[in-house]
This record gives structure tokens, sequence and C-alpha cells, in this order.
């Protein structure tokens, strides 16, 4: 089997299947997600005995064929790929093995056999019903082990990702890179504001403050090392300065260093 397809489909599909999917499980089988690739469509089955999900997605199928993989690891490396990234998928029957490859990115996973995956009921019932969806994209998605997920419109892209594995957040991503990842292009005219909407500003008086703390756990260590301000120059705001603070030891008070102002 091999096959391309954008990463935002792959997600979504993999999301799917996976949320069925219990991390410690005694039977190897159920942890995987089965994979079947044919004519221009792949199918993404997941099952706990007792609910099976099954999702669809187009895809470029180079290669029919089926093979099943590690759900939640294939989630995790899918989730951390870049937005828009089109995806290789590779299974490898002699070496039991499935790559995922996307740009510089490469992946090898242990695969188990299609014929291992159990197959649940599909007889005709005697009663059937239908109910609307009125949800045609996914807007906020909340993961087993933990991630918020908050997508735009097309409900591909998430716009505001919490990582609960890692205590990370990211705006504008899904892969932060820190604490805190805010990623955007600016077009608008910045990525970042920082906005006072007090309706009495004052001469020297702050309009935001970023500060920067200490808490080595020593004595001394805990307060604010630095500081970076904007400040209003006059009391109608058409003049605002930035100033830079620094505290020495043991002190929890920024003193100024630095002013930069419109003179």
């Amino acid at each position: 089997m091999k096959i391309s397809i954008e990463r935002g489909a792959l997600l979504k599909a993999v999301s799917q299947a996976q949320s069925v999917v219990e991390r410690r499980n005694t039977i190897p089988i159920l942890a995987n997600v089965l994979i079947e690739a044919e004519g221009e469509q792949v199918q993404f089955r997941a099952t706990d005995l007792d609910i099976e999900v099954v999702d669809k997605a187009i895809a470029q199928v180079e290669r029919a064929g089926a093979t099943t993989v590690a759900a939640t690891t294939l989630h995790e490396i899918v989730r951390k790929l870049p937005d828009g990234a089109l995806v290789s998928l590779t299974a490898d029957a002699a070496t039991g093995r499935l790559t995922v490859e996307a740009g510089r990115s490469n992946f090898s996973l242990a695969t188990l056999p299609r014929e291992d995956f159990p197959v649940m009921a599909s007889s005709e019932y005697q009663s059937n019903f239908a109910a609307p969806n009125n949800f045609t994209t996914t807007r906020l998605k909340i993961e087993n082990d933990g991630d918020i997920s908050f997508y735009e419109a097309t409900g591909t892209t998430a716009k505001f990702f919490w990582d609960a594995s890692t205590e990370r957040l990211g705006i504008g991503t899904s892969s932060p890179r820190s604490l805190v990842n805010v990623t955007g292009s600016g077009s608008d005219g910045g990525i970042l504001t920082l906005e006072n909407n007090s309706n009495s500003l004052q001469t020297n008086r702050a309009l935001g403050q970023l500060d920067f703390y200490s808490n080595d756990g020593s004595a001394n260590g805990t307060g604010v090392k630095a500081k970076i301000q904007a400040i209003a120059l006059n009391s109608i705001g058409n003049e605002v300065g930035l100033t830079f603070g620094t505290s020495g030891t043991g002190s929890a008070t920024a003193v100024e260093a630095m002013r930069i102002d419109s003179s």
C-alpha cells in the first residue's frame, strides 16, 4: 500500500478512528487502526469490540492495499506535522513496517496484519433511523488525552491548541514549540497585540507591561527581574514611550533602566 494525503484530511480521519482506541489494551490489534486504500479513497477503521468507527478520506492511491498501525502513535505524528503538508504512507508487508513521510520528517512504525483485525457485524437490521446533521465542520475538539483544539471555518486547521502532554499553548499553530507559541503572517499589522481600554489615561502610567519573573527556589530567587513597559507620556495618549527595567538581587521591583520616547 502506498498513498499520499493532505495532512488536514489525514488528521481528521485518524482523530475520529483513534477516539475509540484504549491506550492500555491487552489485545494488541485493538490499539491499531485499519487503513484500507483503494481507488481514490482511503478508509480508517477502529474498534473496541463494542463500538466501531469508520472514516473515509480522498487520497492519491499509488498502490492499493491495507495494513494496521498503532492509532495513538499515528495520530501524535500527524498532529505535529506542519499544516498543509502532503503526507505519504507506505506499507511494506515484508518488513511489517509503515513509513510516514512529510517533507524532511520520516517515521517507521510497526504494523500488524490486516487479517488480525476484528470484523464487526454488518448485517441488515430490522429498524433504521436517520438524524439531520447541522454541523458540516469540526470547530471544537477535546481529545481523550486532554488536548483541546479550536478550528477555523473549514474545520481542518487548528487556530488555538492546548497540548496537554507538554502543557504548551499554540495560537495559530497546532505544534507549539514553547510554553506559549504565537504564529501568524502579520499581514494585518502585527502578530500579538496588548491593548489597554482605560478611559482615563494618566501621564507616565502604564498602558501595558511584560514582567519577567525568576522562581529558582532560593530565598532571593522569586520576583520581577525585568520588565518592558509601554507608558503614556501625556493624558490624551497621543505620545507613548517604551521603558526597560531591571531589578537587583533580592528585589521584586524592576527599576527603569532605559526609556524610548517620541523625542
